[in-house]
Formats: C-alpha cells, sequence, structure tokens
C-alpha cells in the first residue's frame, strides 16, 4: 500500500516535471508585458541564480547539511519526505530530505531583500535552514517561524539562538491555530511561506484563512505544488480562485502575489 502510494506520488512528480520543462517560458522575461513581472523576473529569479547567492546559499546549507546532531522524528506530519518512522535521525538527513534545495532558498532571500519585505511568516520550520537564510538576508525583517514537531523546534530555537538572530521569532504550534489567531487579530505579512501539511484540505484552509492577511504587493508562497495530486489539485483550485493579482508556477513553488488593481493573470516561468 505505501509504496505504491509512493510510487503514484513519483509518477505524479515525473509527469507533471516533464509538462512544466516543455510549457515553461519566459525564463529571462522576453514577452512579458506586465512590468511587475518583467522586473520580478530580472532582478529576483535571474539574481536569485547569480554565482554569488547561489555560492552563499550552498555554504550555509552545507553546514546543515554536515550537522550530525541526533533529535527525535516521531511526529512528521502530512506531506513529510521522510518515508519511514525511525527512532531519530539527524540534523543533516533532515535538512537533506525536507529541506530546500540551495536555489529556492536563495529565490526566497532574493525576493525578500527586493521587495525589503518587513514581515514574514513562515509555516513549517524543520531545521530551521530557511529561516536562518531569511534572517540573515534580511535583518531588518521581522520573521515568524511555526514548527509543530516539538524536537524540530526546540533545536531550530536553540540553533538560531546561538546565531544571535534576534529578528527571529518561533513558535511550537499547531499550523491551524495560529492561522485562526492571525485571522482574529487581522495581522498583516509582506511574505507567507507554507511549507507543511501537504494535504489538499490543509492547503485550501491556510489558502482561505491568509489571504486576506498578505499586504499589497505581498506573497503567498506553496511549496510542493506538485509533490502529490492532492497538492496538485489545491494549486489549481487556489489559482481558479484568485480573481485579483498574479499566480506563477515555478513547477516546485507556486507564488499568489496581492496586487489590487490588477486583473488576474497567470505565468508559468522556468526557473
Amino acid at each position: 500500500m505505501w509504496k505504491n502510494q509512493k510510487y503514484n506520488k513519483l509518477l505524479h512528480s515525473f509527469i507533471h516535471a516533464m509538462h512544466y520543462y516543455v510549457f515553461s517560458k519566459h525564463a529571462k522575461g522576453y514577452s512579458i508585458h506586465s512590468p511587475f513581472v518583467f522586473t520580478l523576473i530580472t532582478k529576483v529569479l535571474l539574481e536569485a541564480k547569480t554565482k554569488s547567492n547561489i555560492t552563499k546559499t550552498k555554504k550555509l546549507r552545507s553546514v546543515y547539511l554536515q550537522n550530525k546532531t541526533i533529535i527525535e522524528q516521531s511526529n512528521q506530519g502530512a506531506g513529510s519526505r521522510i518515508n519511514n518512522e525511525t527512532k531519530g535521525t539527524t540534523i543533516g538527513k533532515l535538512t537533506k530530505q525536507s529541506g530546500l534545495k540551495t536555489k529556492y532558498i536563495s529565490l526566497l532571500t532574493t525576493m525578500a531583500k527586493h521587495y525589503a519585505f518587513k514581515n514574514i511568516l513562515e509555516l513549517g520550520t524543520c531545521t530551521g535552514l530557511t529561516t536562518t537564510a531569511l534572517a540573515q538576508a534580511c535583518p531588518n525583517a521581522k520573521i515568524t517561524t511555526i514548527e509543530n514537531a516539538p524536537a524540530r523546534a526546540n533545536w531550530a530555537k536553540e540553533n538560531l539562538e546561538k546565531l544571535q538572530l534576534t529578528n527571529v521569532k518561533l513558535i511550537q504550534q499547531d499550523f491551524s491555530f495560529v492561522i485562526n489567531y492571525i485571522k482574529r487579530h487581522q495581522q498583516k505579512y509582506d511574505m507567507i511561506f507554507i511549507d507543511g501539511n501537504h494535504t489538499y484540505n490543509a492547503t485550501i484552509e491556510y489558502f482561505e484563512k491568509l489571504q486576506s492577511s498578505i499586504n499589497e504587493d505581498g506573497v503567498i508562497i506553496f511549496d510542493d505544488i506538485y509533490w502529490s495530486p492532492e497538492m496538485t489539485n489545491a494549486w489549481k483550485q487556489i489559482c481558479q480562485a484568485q480573481t485579483l493579482g498574479i499566480t506563477i508556477d515555478l513547477y516546485r513553488m507556486g507564488l499568489l502575489i496581492r496586487r489590487d488593481n490588477q486583473h488576474k493573470e497567470h505565468f508559468t516561468i522556468r526557473y
């Protein structure tokens, strides 16, 4: 049963990857008529892949990959890339299996720096690699990161304190509980990065409750949109439901950018 599910997910991802690489375009901004999207491509996507940005990100990720600290691995949550329940795993293995790849970490940090985002929300701290990268790249930003698994949250918090990253607030709590609090208190963010609980119902819930919490020209980023049929269906529904602004398909990630004075536009961009 488990092997069949794994095979179906891999096949699903492979088919959509082939479709993406055949039909995605605008890698350098050619034929883009939207000034906002053209700037996003030339100043963010292309800049994120420059040698200096990639090298810096690789060095940071390498530190995490080499970390041999063992933490409990009991509650992996829906959508975990770690397939077997084990008593423990190392930070290095967890980073490799569940953490973002170099170019996507670089994308998030470059975007946050370029648009000078002040308030960033991350759902899914994991080892804290992406959190660390964002905090170092944007020292003036306030970053709130949420992790439900106690062992991960405790390790990430201790590591962030060692690095003296005082612009990060880590909360060990269930995503839905925090999101309901955010909605109730009408808190606003410039960037919301969602990387956890990769199920259809959870993803739709997060979108519906958080779309009013994003500032003008802010972005909600969904990770692993083609990881499973559930995630892909959720992403397609989100694109259809978004009546204003811009949605961008980068294969690994889906971007929803709030633009109140712009009619809906969708782009599939090679990254």
